[in-house]
């Protein structure tokens, strides 16, 4: 089940908001809002974040706590 948990990604942000910017400049907002959740005071980000307000099915039980350390990031 590779697209659970339903998550979205700081390196596929970087190249899809500019273009989302153009025509939903408030959902590139709460695309960088969301994504700005998971970034630490000394700037360290994880890989993705996981999206809000979906159902995320199963996924806790595989989740390996050795790299996603806290809660919300993948």
């Amino acid at each position: 089940a590779y697209s659970a948990p339903a998550r979205t990604y700081f390196r596929d942000a970087y190249w899809t908001l500019p273009m989302l910017l153009r025509l939903d400049p408030e959902a590139a907002r709460a695309q960088a809002d969301l994504l700005a959740t998971a970034v630490q005071p000394d700037g360290e980000a994880p890989s993705g974040v996981l999206a809000p307000g979906l159902p995320q099915p199963g996924w806790r039980e595989t989740r390996d706590h050795g790299v996603h350390v806290r809660e919300g990031e993948w």
